[in-house]
């Protein structure tokens, strides 16, 4: 099975000097595009889908605009959303705009099972609201949840997240509690890889027999994607 990766599109109406916030609609039909012509079964966006407006409507708007480029994708997408879309939208609007059916869920692939993580908190617990994120300060509160799902699959384990876990990126890139998430998910024996976004530039390591894929982001390069065959 391949899985299509791609995250950071930050899309809104005007680039910026360093984003190309504008161009990243086309990126993500061209992508998703070859993504189906090398036969993904799944395409997964890490977030930070839209970026800031001058006005709530653009926001929307542009959301809008990413969804129709998924519809035609003819593609199954599951879009995590990232600290700049917890900025925007609560996650039930980004739902409702964006659509329900591109909610990451828990996925069965036989044996291989597919684990999607929300870190859009803070480290005191409480979740990032519209206008009210920080992305120095992220936290995974549902550890305990993570487990169960990996301690109930049937054999190795993916992990999709926005934010990072990989402790050779700097510390203001990493959740609060990333240590203790590798901790957990290093005793479990089953996790194979954790896919990131959030820090632009893409990196990748291993520790533990565990791969941390961070791909790069979207509106800062050409066309950054990852394909992942499970």
């Amino acid at each position: 099975m391949k899985i299509g990766l791609f995250t950071d599109p930050h899309y809104k109406g005007v680039n910026g000097d360093v984003r190309l916030h504008k161009e990243s609609l086309e990126k993500i039909k061209r992508v998703l595009s070859i993504f189906k012509a090398e036969g993904c079964a799944l395409a997964i966006c890490l977030g930070d889908i839209i970026d800031t407006e001058s006005k709530h409507k653009l926001e929307i708007e542009n959301l809008k605009r990413v969804k129709e480029a998924f519809d035609a994708s003819g593609l199954e997408i599951c879009a995590l959303m990232g600290n700049h879309d917890g900025f925007c939208f609560t996650p039930d609007e980004f739902y409702s705009v964006l659509g329900e059916e591109y909610r990451p869920k828990t996925i069965h692939c036989g044996d291989k099972t597919l684990i999607f993580a929300d870190a859009n908190f803070f480290k005191s617990g409480a979740r990032y609201a519209p206008g009210d994120t920080n992305w120095t300060d992220s936290f995974l509160p549902d550890l305990d949840r993570i487990r169960k799902e990996i301690d109930a699959s049937l054999g190795a384990c993916y992990i999709f997240m926005h934010q990072n876990v990989d402790p050779e990126l700097l510390e203001s890139h990493r959740i609060a509690n990333d240590a203790e998430f590798r901790e957990m998910i290093e005793d479990t024996g089953k996790v194979v890889a954790v896919i990131q976004g959030h820090f632009h530039d893409g990196a990748r390591s291993t520790h533990s027999g565990i791969d941390y894929i961070t791909v790069g982001a979207m509106c800062e390069h050409e066309l950054p994607y990852f394909i992942l065959e499970i």
